[in-house]
């Protein structure tokens, strides 16, 4: 509804409302396709990504190898994003802070147009979930006969609306921070190592989105829980913080909190590091 009279008004405010909605719908849908097949796991597809392939990406890769080498999200977003302490030119360390808005905005229109190069060169099949947001345009050019001109400019401005919004949050999702594990830092001892406890240690939660239902869906919250449970839906994991932090402390885990500007800061940090933790999570890191 908004995209449409947006569209039909030819006003940006409404455009930027639609956008952050979308940004909202995209990151909320996501909880749904690590489920069985179902019809919300599709409005992902609206963001013109694609939810068949954050199955493998995000699902299969991110999940499983969590701040690794063999994490997807990580490495499709080097060169230009390098997030693991290894040896960076400066260019990349520190101008990544002023064109990381740049790479935000373009991350729906840089998936959709990998996804379509892949199915012209034949590396990938076509899904008929790619239509989808080419649906909203031409229903609204159908139903008011709106230029196509400016239909095209608001659903752009929309979808980059949506794009910067989905990139600032998305892109760290609690992952990203000096005192977060990554690939490269001392990992703990083989004694102690456990895929659980891993999981863990290569999470950071935040303070402002715990507690609201609402936030958790939208912003990627209770992202500890996430990942331990991941096709749980994340309307039922606050149930189980109270036996997930007697279990922490049972076996000495540190379950860290802390506020979603210290993230965002420290991904600008993560960014610069090229010195890898030489203290292993089991004997240091951010208390909660």
């Amino acid at each position: 509804t908004l995209t449409f009279v947006a569209t039909v008004t030819f006003n940006f405010k409404l455009g930027l409302v639609a956008g952050l909605v979308l940004y909202l719908t995209t990151v909320a849908s996501h909880n749904f396709f690590h489920q069985r097949d179902n019809f919300r796991m599709y409005y992902f597809d609206f963001s013109l990504m694609s939810s068949r392939k954050w199955r493998v990406s995000h699902s299969m890769s991110h999940h499983m190898y969590t701040n690794t080498i063999r994490d997807l999200e990580i490495i499709q977003l080097e060169p230009y994003l390098q997030l693991l302490p290894n040896k960076k030119v400066w260019f990349v360390r520190y101008m990544s802070w002023a064109y990381s808005p740049i790479f935000y905005g373009a991350l729906f229109f840089g998936a959709w147009s990998r996804d379509t190069l892949e199915v012209i060169q034949g590396k990938d099949g076509f899904s008929m979930a790619r239509i989808l947001p080419l649906l909203p345009p031409f229903a609204i050019y159908m139903l008011t006969g709106t230029s196509p001109v400016r239909i095209i400019v608001m659903c752009l401005w929309i979808l980059l609306v949506g794009s910067f919004s989905f990139g600032v949050v998305g892109i760290n999702a609690a992952h990203h921070h000096p005192d977060i594990f990554h690939d490269g830092d001392t990992p703990r001892a083989k004694d102690d190592m456990d895929w659980g406890v891993f999981q863990v240690d290569a999470v950071m939660d935040r303070n402002e989105i715990t507690g609201s239902h609402f936030l958790v869906l939208t912003h990627f919250g209770d992202h500890a829980l996430h990942h331990l449970f991941p096709t749980l839906d994340h309307g039922m994991l606050q149930f189980l913080y109270p036996v997930f932090k007697e279990t922490c402390e049972q076996f000495g885990v540190k379950f860290r909190m802390t506020s979603q500007l210290d993230l965002i800061c420290g991904q600008f940090r993560q960014l610069a590091r090229v010195k890898r933790n030489a203290i292993p999570p089991s004997l240091g890191g951010k208390d909660r």
